[in-house]
């Protein structure tokens, strides 16, 4: 499992004992340096972006070891990091989207913002096969062939407040003003929106069949039909949503709160299927084979056996 941290180290850490296996301190290039976006993790690399120090590097380590491969200065990098034809792509605080070789570090593109009237809030691309959906701060989702960062198309949608998903054929985002579109991936034009009766944030998150997810405001989500754009449920927290977006993890939707609980969500009607609870308000939420890993703002990390999963008295 790999984590970086706001104290400007990576962590490479074993899965079975929770020991930390290595480390990478930024603080030898720059920083310290904080990450903000998840990372990505392309053969045996690991891919990040950091943000905050200056110089602010885009790393390339060995994910046994956490040997550095490549280095890059970019401006700081404070999105999650995409991987599409061979490149890593992200967005810098400034609004520009880079997209480096992932082998050699070498920059391939850059899309520079000229207008930035939506402010600084970097938000992660989106993929599909050799396609990069952006959002970027003039406004406008722009279809860019991730091959040479040619643009394809370019739509004016107003500010973001979600990044992009490409989900089912269609590109999804949210807008401050509470709706939840669908674009056409081809063309880009609208085929449908739904106002959610709030500020959408975090990546929208695919769960089960036909189910889009969605955080709203502080303490919401809202499971959405891809198919009608219609809402078919609404859940409300007692305390606000801390994790920055669901999670899916075998069929549900986990969100955590700033209380330490852990909430998994039946896509279908938006009814607890369980619920579990570590110390500390909760930031991250990861999963693989089945094992869900929470991470707090106190600077733990938490492996955690969903009830569901748990071996009852009689075996």
């Amino acid at each position: 499992m790999f984590q970086a941290s706001c104290s400007g180290v990576i962590y490479g850490i074993e899965d079975g004992s929770g020991d930390v296996r290595w480390t990478y301190d930024t603080r030898q290039d720059a920083g310290p340096a904080q990450f903000h976006g998840d990372p990505a993790v392309v053969g045996d690399l690991v891919l990040t972006g950091s943000d905050t120090a200056e110089p602010s590097f885009f790393y390339a380590l060995r994910a046994a070891t956490g040997e550095l491969v490549w280095k890059t200065n970019v401006d700081v990098i404070e999105s999650d990091v995409a991987i599409a034809d061979g490149l890593a792509i992200g967005q810098t605080f400034y609004g520009d989207f880079v997209a480096l070789d992932v082998e050699t570090g070498e920059r391939r593109w850059r899309i520079a913002a000229d207008e930035r009237r939506c402010g600084r809030r970097p938000q992660a691309p989106a993929v599909s096969a050799g396609t990069v959906f952006l959002g970027a701060p003039d406004g406008t989702v722009k279809a860019v062939r991730a091959r040479d960062g040619e643009v394809l198309w370019s739509r004016e949608r107003g500010c973001l407040s979600t990044p992009l998903l490409h989900w089912r054929g269609a590109v999804w985002g949210g807008s401050p003003d509470g709706n939840v579109w669908a674009l056409d991936p081809e063309t880009g034009e609208l085929r449908g929106q739904l106002d959610v009766g709030g500020r959408p944030h975090g990546r929208p998150v695919p769960v089960g069949e036909s189910t889009l997810v969605v955080q709203v405001g502080q303490a919401e989500a809202v499971g959405i039909d891809a198919q009608s754009l219609e809402p078919r449920w609404r859940y409300r927290a007692e305390n606000e949503l801390s994790s920055p977006r669901p999670h899916d993890l075998a069929g549900l939707a986990v969100v955590g709160d700033s209380e330490g609980n852990v909430f998994a969500l039946d896509p279908r009607d938006g009814s607890e299927a369980w619920s579990v609870r570590v110390e500390g308000t909760v930031r991250g939420i990861g999963s693989a084979k089945g094992k869900l890993y929470v991470g707090t703002l106190g600077g733990r990390i938490y492996k955690v056996t969903p009830p569901a999963q748990r071996k009852t008295s009689d075996g």
